[in-house]
């Protein structure tokens, strides 16, 4: 059995979540209510078709991480014939909505910045726009920030929104609306790490070699590729006990193996904010 990745952020309302190009990504919304929304897109009657052999939820870090995986590698953009050099690598969601000139509201999904990676400065990969994309996914350089480089890729894995993933620290719930120690949520459908990290003023831990070594970890995308592209990394821990992958649209340092705990404008409490969204899974049942 496998699975189904959401092709965009999530867009669309909370009373009608989508997955579409060229639409604003869903945000200021919990961690705990995302769940549900997801979980609800297959319930009788539902819109979308979805019957009783598929399984809808949150996306989880080890869902992520094996789509980033695929896209290094020679099934992805990493392997197409069309790149070379660092232009193998999926270019950033560059797409900036402001409310004002600092206020960020959302991201335009499927977009691309017109620059290739890596992005090693804020300039690099903002632009502030509020009409529409520079580079749609459905373009030359919009196909560049696709997991193929091709029109049939993952969009927003890297930029857009901080992506919310569901990986616990310890079952912390943080402020995610979930219960204490996470009763509410079956297991099957979150990531939990027990690791201890030894946080830094930076938040990052000092024992980042080992931190997450064990086999909760191996697989998920995080101490193992912590050096590929260069990625901007920090662990979730109590204080912040969820995961952001992807960073955002005007983030040095981001690519799709980018991980964080802690950031300065996302931090993953599980809070509901205009910087963070989430993606849809869908699992094959039979």
């Amino acid at each position: 059995k496998g699975f189904w990745i959401g092709k965009f952020e999530l867009t669309g309302t909370t009373s009608q979540v989508t997955t579409l190009p060229n639409k604003k990504s869903l945000t200021n919304v919990s961690l705990s209510n995302y769940f549900r929304y997801t979980r609800a897109m297959q319930n009788s009657g539902n819109i979308y078709g979805y019957g009783n052999n598929v399984d809808t939820h949150l996306i989880k870090n080890s869902e992520w991480a094996a789509v980033a995986y695929l896209a290094t590698s020679r099934y992805g953009k990493y392997g197409n014939p069309l790149y070379s050099g660092t232009e193998r690598r999926v270019r950033n969601n560059n797409n900036a909505i402001l409310t004002t000139d600092t206020t960020w509201d959302s991201t335009l999904t499927g977009c691309s910045s017109s620059n290739p990676p890596p992005y090693t400065t804020w300039d690099d990969v903002h632009i502030k726009e509020s009409s529409g994309c520079a580079n749609p996914y459905n373009t030359t350089i919009g196909q560049m920030a696709s997991t193929t480089g091709n029109i049939y890729g993952v969009y927003d894995m890297v930029g857009g929104t901080h992506e919310y993933v569901m990986a616990s620290h310890k079952k912390n719930k943080g402020t995610s609306g979930f219960q204490d120690n996470l009763t509410d949520l079956e297991a099957k459908y979150y990531d939990l790490y027990t690791y201890t990290p030894i946080i830094n003023s930076e938040y990052i831990p000092t024992n980042k070699d080992t931190v997450c070594s064990s086999s909760e970890c191996l697989g998920h995308a995080m101490t193992e590729t912590q050096t590929w592209e260069n990625p901007n990394y920090s662990y979730p821990f109590e204080e912040y006990p969820w995961m952001i992958r992807g960073w955002y649209y005007a983030g040095s340092g981001s690519n799709i193996f980018t991980f964080v705990g802690y950031s300065p404008t996302g931090s993953a409490t599980g809070k509901a904010s205009g910087v963070n969204s989430s993606r849809l899974t869908v699992a094959a049942l039979s």
